[in-house]
C-alpha cells in the first residue's frame, strides 16, 4: 500500500537526518558513563529509568522529553542485582541512533495514516568489570517527524546529578 511505502520512506529519511550512529549523537565509543549515586531497581526489574535527574517508574515517563534507562543483562543463572552502584562504565560501542514510528493513527475509513509521531533513540553499550550485568544506556523521546535523536546534552539533562557522560580525551596529534 502507498501509506506503507510513505511511512518507510519517512523512516529512512528520519534516520538519515537524525545523525546515524554514536559519534553523531555526540557520544563516541571510549566515553564513560560516570554514575555518582546508587540506583535501586524494582524487584525483578532489568532496567531503571531516569528523567530530569529523577528515578521514575516506566508508567511515569513523559515520552515527549528525553528519558534514559540503564539496562541490565542477566549473566547465566545468577539473579539480577538489586542496585547499580556508583562507578564508571565504558562505552564500548556508540550503539546507534535511530528513529521509528511511535504510533499509527486510524483514518475515518479504517486505514492507518502515516505515523504522526516518531520515537527517537540513542543507545550506548557500556561495560564495567565491577558490575558486569550493567549492559546499556538507552535514551529516547517521542516527537514529530522533524525531531532528532537524544544528543549528549539531552541525555545529561535526563541523568541530572545522578550520572554524567565523560568524553574520551582527544587523540594526540
Amino acid at each position: 500500500p502507498a501509506w506503507l511505502a510513505l511511512a518507510a520512506l519517512a523512516l529512512v529519511a528520519g534516520c538519515a537526518a537524525s545523525g546515524g550512529h554514536g559519534p553523531q549523537a555526540g557520544i563516541p565509543t571510549g566515553s564513560e558513563l560516570v554514575l555518582h549515586q546508587r540506583l535501586t531497581l524494582a524487584p525483578e526489574s532489568a532496567r531503571i529509568y531516569l528523567q530530569d535527574g529523577q528515578v521514575v517508574a516506566p508508567s511515569e515517563v513523559d515520552r515527549a522529553r528525553t528519558a534514559c534507562a540503564l539496562r541490565l543483562r542477566r549473566r547465566g543463572d545468577e539473579p539480577l542485582v538489586e542496585a547499580i552502584e556508583p562507578g564508571r562504565f565504558l562505552a564500548i560501542d556508540g550503539g546507534g541512533a535511530w528513529a521509528e514510528p511511535a504510533r499509527m493513527m486510524a483514518s475515518d475509513r479504517g486505514f492507518p495514516h502515516a505515523p504522526q509521531r516518531y520515537e527517537f533513540h540513542t543507545q550506548l553499550e557500556i561495560r564495567s568489570d565491577q558490575q558486569p550485568q550493567v549492559d546499556s544506556l538507552h535514551c529516547s523521546r517521542e516527537d514529530w517527524r522533524t525531531g532528532d535523536v537524544p544528543r549528549r546534552e539531552d541525555i545529561e539533562q535526563a541523568l541530572g546529578d545522578k550520572a554524567r557522560v565523560q568524553l574520551p580525551p582527544p587523540a594526540p596529534r
